[in-house]
Formats: structure tokens, C-alpha cells, sequence
């Protein structure tokens, strides 16, 4: 049914586990989220490289995974920070489309204010025609 991802081959399943958690919760592109497993599959790889046993392996991933911390802050710091890291082109198209949006809403505002609204008279027209 469900195919097993041969990336995790060589990692535990508490270190598969996590990552899959962590890449799910960073909430971002398809690429962005490959570049961020790979990263973090390589990560634990280099860590594990030395450990001869699978009990030893075990526990030095669960050790890195106390050490990475909780899976939803790190998730929102890893998004944070691929924003940051996003090309100056993609961060103006970005910013544009926020500014158009926030034009067509500051627009929608002020008409529904103004079909709200009712007229008032401030000047008395008829009574300055009398006078003359």
C-alpha cells in the first residue's frame, strides 16, 4: 500500500518520525521542504556515521532529537528563515501583491463608508439666493 521512503533507509525510526513531523509542520513548498529533509536527513547521517550498533544509533538519534527541541518551534524557525532567505524578485512580488491587496481593501472601506453615509447640508444656498 504505502511505499517506504528510501531516503530514511539508514536512520532509525524515531529519526525518520521526527523529521517527517518537522517537514510536515514547516508548512512551505514542495522544494523548500525537500531541501529541509535532505539538510536533516544528512544532519543525523553525519551524527550516526560513527555508531557501530543499532541500540547505540538509537539512542545518540533520540539525544539529537532532544538537543532539536520542540518539533513546532523549530518548524516556525525554519519557515522564518527560508523567508528571510528568499531571492530579493520573489520578496517584490510578494510585497506587491500585499500592497495591491491592501489598496483594493483601503478601496472597498472607503466606498462602503461612503454609500453609508449621508449627505449634510453645510451651506444654506437657498437663503443666500433670498438675501441677493
Amino acid at each position: 500500500m504505502g511505499k517506504k521512503d528510501t531516503r530514511f533507509k539508514h536512520l532509525p525510526d524515531c529519526a525518520a518520525d521526527y523529521i517527517k513531523t518537522l517537514v510536515k509542520r514547516v508548512r512551505y513548498s514542495r522544494r523548500v521542504r525537500a531541501d529541509v529533509t535532505q539538510e536533516l536527513i544528512d544532519h543525523f547521517t553525519d551524527e550516526l556515521g560513527d555508531c557501530a550498533d543499532a541500540q547505540a544509533r538509537t539512542q545518540r538519534a533520540e539525544k539529537l532529537i532532544e538537543q532539536f527541541g520542540n518539533v513546532k518551534l523549530l518548524a516556525k524557525l525554519i519557515r522564518r528563515g527560508k523567508k528571510r532567505c528568499r531571492p530579493l524578485w520573489k520578496k517584490t512580488i510578494v510585497r506587491s501583491f500585499q500592497g495591491v491587496g491592501l489598496l483594493i481593501g483601503l478601496y472597498l472601506l472607503f466606498t462602503v463608508w461612503f454609500f453609508m453615509g449621508s449627505a449634510t447640508i453645510s451651506f444654506d444656498y437657498l437663503a443666500m439666493l433670498n438675501d441677493l
